[in-house]
């Protein structure tokens, strides 16, 4: 009866992690972007030298391709203004510093402050030719109104208190911000032809093309994530990533005026490409959980070797309970909205933790055996796939690649108790 009230409040405290997360209120931009291009007149009324002016100036788009470390695997974009005597200006919205005041304990937060940068385009391009990034530039057809609202525009958000936003990865980063200025130069009319267009794709599945190419850092990021990026997005929306952007730009009729190439490494790409195709990663970890299973159990049938296996499984659910811990914490204690109501925190949560110390405990104890809890995680298993399969509307997170790999870990350890198999063995260990 102990046994089972114990099994019992585990399952019940597992089932309110899932629910942690609280309400997201949305934080006040140091500077919004939209609310500023709100105010500009866009359709402002121009000197003669004015007008000759900025017939002459060009506005384009930068495109660069995936770069090496993680947070380039997306792409990147920036706004190019080219003035009549050649000069040319580049403004990006994906600046931030590793060095900057409280940049880690930030980041832990969900307070990711990126800045808004100017340099010329010629050392931005130095800059992707130095990564061996692809880079092209999209020139925009805009009238010369347009033009000069835009570059008022930007002369604004470079000032010293306007640099700095609140990125968000999905909704406000380099390419959303714009996305947006080309929509209020076009006087809304770019934005109601994306938001009028279902893109048949998720955030999470746009996001994984990046990400597939290293199926951990897939596994790794969609376990921290929760469903509400599993919901359907419009074309505006998949603009978060900038070859989304360059796409709808191009698809976007009359608004691109010419195409230059900036640097060409389609000859020489060395790193992975961006996928094609979505990526579920659901093979490859169902390899890996099937590979890490079969090892277990080769380790635990030879009898000299059980605290070999009781230090393995030891680390893997200190392990597991640890990203526990920070899913519990990025729902409940964070701004990174993206990780609220995460249907993994049923099947890693800090109860796990519990399980590796009672299996360290084992390593220097006289125990016959260490009690299996593993029937508690199998359970919760069980509900969540009942859960989602009898109502996929609400239990809409694409997470199987998690569900069917943990599953498989905690089966395998339900079979594969920990124990001694003799007192004696107790004498000699």
């Amino acid at each position: 009866m102990k046994r089972l009230l114990a099994d019992l409040s585990m399952i019940l405290l597992c089932s309110m992690a899932f629910a942690i997360s609280f309400t997201y209120t949305d934080q006040a931009h140091p500077f919004d972007s939209e609310v500023r291009l709100g105010s500009i007149d866009f359709s402002p009324t121009l000197t003669d030298e004015e007008r000759e002016f900025y017939e002459q100036c060009e506005v384009g788009i930068m495109t660069l391709s995936k770069g090496d470390p993680l947070y380039s695997w997306f792409g990147h974009t920036a706004l190019v203004f080219t003035q009549p005597d050649g000069y040319s200006m580049s403004f990006d919205w994906g600046v931030f510093s590793f060095n900057s005041e409280r940049f880690y304990i930030n980041f832990a937060m969900g307070q990711l402050w990126y800045m808004c940068s100017c340099s010329t385009t010629q050392a931005h391009i130095a800059g992707a030719i130095a990564e061996n990034r692809y880079a092209d530039l999209l020139v925009l057809k805009l009238e010369p109104e347009k033009k000069k609202a835009v570059l008022e525009f930007l002369s604004d958000n470079m000032k010293a208190e306007n640099r700095t936003y609140l990125y968000q990865h999905y909704t406000d980063n380099c390419a959303t911000r714009v996305r947006d200025i080309i929509d209020f130069a076009t006087d809304g009319a770019f934005g109601a032809w994306a938001k009028s267009i279902d893109a048949g794709t998720t955030y999470r599945l746009e996001a994984s093309k990046a990400l597939g190419t290293s199926p951990a850092a897939l596994w790794a990021l969609n376990t921290l994530q929760g469903g509400s990026i599993d919901k359907p997005i419009s074309l505006w929306d998949k603009m978060f990533l900038p070859s989304s952007l360059h796409d709808a730009l191009l698809a976007y009729p009359g608004l691109v005026e010419r195409v230059e190439i900036v640097n060409d490494n389609s000859a020489t790409e060395y790193r992975t490409p961006v996928l094609s195709e979505p990526a579920d990663g659901l093979l490859e970890a169902l390899a890996a959980s099937l590979g890490l299973c079969l090892a277990l159990s080769l380790v635990h049938r030879v009898g000299d070797k059980r605290k070999l296996y009781c230090l393995i499984v030891a680390v893997l659910d200190l392990s597991l309970g640890l990203i526990g811990s920070l899913m519990v914490f990025m729902a409940s204690l964070t701004t990174h909205t993206f990780s609220y109501f995460n249907e993994n925190l049923l099947l890693l949560n800090p109860i796990l933790l519990f399980y590796s110390i009672a299996e360290f405990r084992y390593l220097f104890s006289r125990h016959r055996r260490v009690r299996n809890h593993y029937l508690v995680p199998i359970i919760c298993t069980a509900i969540l796939v009942a859960c989602k399969l009898a109502l996929p509307s609400v239990f809409l997170q694409d997470n199987w690649a998690q569900v069917i790999s943990l599953g498989i870990y905690f089966a395998t350890r339900a079979l594969l108790p920990i124990r001694r198999k003799a007192l004696k063995e107790m004498d000699l260990a």
